[in-house]
């Protein structure tokens, strides 16, 4: 599978606050010249390890226009693979032509178009998780006994900004999952992104 530039253990971020409450923000780009849906059955995980912040945050001025071509599928040719999941917990399947601007759509700016893929600090939960996520899921299923490979460029907008440090995914969103058939307690690989509140620090780190 081929997403842009940078390596899957060597991601991109850049934060910025949001208008309102505090939500996650991602924004990645795929390019299409290598993808062997067989392999990779990763999903895509805007997770929240918070309670709800619904207080004004300040921001900087910014503006960004819808991408012309304002399909998501346009801009990364992939989705008839993927179910996508909102942060509202409803399930829209192949989002082949679908939008929604609370949680997913496109974006332009001076590097081109973008899918952003967003979900607030009280957004709905998955399962067993206490997480909210908008995220894809990959339809078909792989051999771990089969090399693969993913490289991505992304930009991670927000992460919450309150929760518990006691708790190592506080502050962070995951943008990377591989999920095991075995269940939800079989995760062998989440790739976060943690930005630490009033701090300059920003890190990425893997769980294996």
């Amino acid at each position: 599978m081929k997403i842009s530039a940078e390596a899957f253990y060597n991601f991109n971020f850049t934060t910025e606050k949001s208008h309102y409450q505090t939500k996650y923000h991602m924004r990645f780009k795929i390019s299409t010249s290598v993808f062997p849906f067989y392999l990779v059955m990763i999903s895509f995980l805007l997770l929240c390890n918070s309670c709800a912040d619904t207080k004004k945050q300040n921001t900087e001025n910014k503006t960004e226009k819808i991408a012309e071509n304002g399909n998501a599928n346009d801009v990364i040719p992939i989705f008839q693979h993927w179910n996508l999941i909102l942060g509202d917990g409803s399930n829209v399947g192949k989002a082949t032509d679908y939008e929604n601007k609370d949680f997913f759509y496109t974006e332009n700016d001076e590097k081109g178009d973008w899918v952003v893929f967003k979900s607030p600090n009280a957004g709905n939960t998955h399962g067993t998780s206490n997480n909210t996520r908008t995220e894809l899921a990959q339809l078909k299923k792989w051999s771990p006994t089969t090399d693969a490979k993913m490289n991505a460029t992304l930009k991670v907008m927000n992460v919450s900004t309150t929760g518990d440090a006691r708790v190592a995914a506080t502050y962070s969103v995951v943008v990377g999952q591989i999920h095991s058939a075995d269940g939800h307690e079989n995760e062998p690989l989440k790739k976060y992104f943690t930005k630490i509140p009033r701090s300059y620090q920003r890190f990425s780190f893997l769980e294996l």
